[in-house]
């Protein structure tokens, strides 16, 4: 269930959680019972530039990586790699 903001007259604002068909219907304050009106927000999107949402989703894509066939030498980046992984 989503919650609501309200805000009453005499007590201030205040949340409630209610289902959507009932989004739109008039609110009593818990506290002093009168009607309180629904006020509205803006959402809790945050945006981000190109640049950042291209690195997040590359740095979301596995790393390929190619097996050496049986004969070939090693490359000098091969070698690199698998002496950086050694622990």
């Amino acid at each position: 269930m989503p919650t609501y903001d309200f805000l009453c007259a005499t007590c201030g604002p205040f949340e409630q959680r209610r289902s959507l068909t009932e989004a739109g219907d008039p609110m009593t304050c818990p506290l002093c019972q009168q009607v309180a009106q629904r006020t509205y927000s803006t959402s809790g999107v945050v945006l981000t530039s190109g640049t950042v949402r291209r690195r997040t989703a590359q740095s979301a894509e596995p790393t390929v990586v190619k097996r050496q066939a049986s004969g070939e030498p090693l490359s000098p980046r091969t070698l690199q790699q698998s002496a950086h992984s050694r622990p």
